[in-house]
């Protein structure tokens, strides 16, 4: 068996805690409900599309992750 840590906003679990109680789950089996799905699916199991947001935080990221590895190596 395996441990998977998750840093989750303080609102956003108490918010999912209520509602998986209310489902008759605790978060930890809602995880593994979700893994399992994304497994038997080979995909995320809900519709998952990015949008401009999260497009510039990749694409930021890329950016950053690729100048910092430029910098390393003019060093």
């Amino acid at each position: 068996m395996s441990n998977i840590i998750l840093n989750v906003d303080d609102e956003l679990k108490r918010e999912c805690e209520l509602l998986f109680n209310e489902l008759g789950l605790d978060i930890n089996e809602a995880v593994i409900l979700f893994l399992e799905a994304s497994v038997k699916n080979n995909d995320i199991p809900f519709s998952y599309q990015l949008n401009n947001t999260n497009l510039s935080k990749v694409s930021d990221a890329l950016i950053k992750k690729y100048l910092d590895a430029y910098r390393e190596l003019a060093k």
